[in-house]
């Protein structure tokens, strides 16, 4: 009798073991590749370790820069999807490289959203927009030094009949051929456009000289006077009253070949879809009033 007993107990705390072990393995967070430049995950794994993306985070005058905060839409999104998850990263040196990392099958989604005409729909699921058509606005960055010089050519010559578009050619704008939305928009423009081979060099070349002008967003920035500070530690600032919009839209997108790609796209999509009901999206983009006050007013260059 004890003997049938003991076994009976054995039995019972094997399959409570088993038990607890699948519902254990059960609960384990689904792992989300990402590839992306280390200094924007630095600072995005440091502010969510804050809320952990349950709450809207503190964006003015955060310092946060678009890689950074499209990856704080990312998390929240997740979050509010209900998928239980968590990152690792495949560290790149650029969106280039993070875009190939994906294409190639090294990871599940780069760590930034990319543009809709660089998806490849037959490997990536491409989630609803982050950036509508004609939502992303870039503006033309300039050396603080140097702005007030530049504003005053070109007031003067559009003062003297001169179109907007025209009098910019005066100017060489700095950016790579591999930003191919760029290049195509510079050159539709019928604007100057040099190719720089390191994005590091950009703000250094038009300090030096090299060139004029470095095309970057003006949406979410987080510093009144949306200045953009480059890695040279110096500042580049809008030149005012212009400002480029892009007639794409960018995408989150994650690879087919991932594992658990579906669950991490109905995730993203259940959990952007709260975040547009919410209307959360227009606190990303201008994180800062004033800011989207003065860009709303500024000319939109004609196409």
């Amino acid at each position: 009798m004890f003997i049938k007993y003991l076994c009976t107990l054995t039995l019972s705390l094997i399959l409570f073991s088993l038990w607890g072990n699948k519902k254990a393995f059960a609960q384990q967070p689904i792992t989300i590749k990402l590839s992306g430049v280390k200094d924007s995950i630095d600072v995005f794994e440091k502010q969510r370790k804050k809320h952990l993306c349950h709450q809207l985070p503190e964006l003015a005058h955060s310092g946060f820069n678009r890689p950074t905060m499209e990856m704080l839409i990312m998390c929240r999104a997740l979050y509010l999807g209900g998928l239980d998850y968590r990152f690792e990263y495949k560290f790149v040196p650029n969106y280039s490289r993070a875009l190939f990392a994906a294409n190639s099958g090294q990871v599940a989604m780069p760590y930034t959203s990319i543009w809709q005409p660089e998806i490849d729909t037959r490997k990536f699921y491409q989630i609803s927009p982050i950036y509508p058509a004609n939502v992303f606005v870039k503006g033309f960055f300039v050396p603080e030094h140097k702005k007030q010089t530049i504003e005053q050519t070109l007031n003067t010559l559009i003062s003297n009949g001169v179109t907007i578009n025209q009098a910019l050619k005066k100017y060489r704008i700095l950016t790579t051929e591999r930003w191919g939305q760029d290049w195509q928009m510079i050159k539709k423009l019928g604007l100057q456009a040099a190719n720089v081979s390191q994005h590091a060099s950009l703000c250094l070349l038009a300090d030096k000289g090299r060139g004029d002008i470095v095309l970057t967003e003006l949406l979410m920035k987080s510093a009144l006077g949306m200045t953009y500070t480059c890695k040279d530690q110096f500042n580049m600032v809008p030149v005012g009253n212009i400002k480029i919009r892009f007639p794409n839209s960018r995408h989150f997108i994650v690879s087919k070949k991932a594992k658990h790609s579906r669950k991490i796209q109905q995730a993203l999509e259940k959990g952007l879809q709260q975040m547009r009901d919410n209307k959360e999206f227009e606190y990303f983009y201008y994180p800062l009033a004033e800011n989207k006050q003065a860009i709303d007013s500024w000319q939109t260059l004609p196409q």
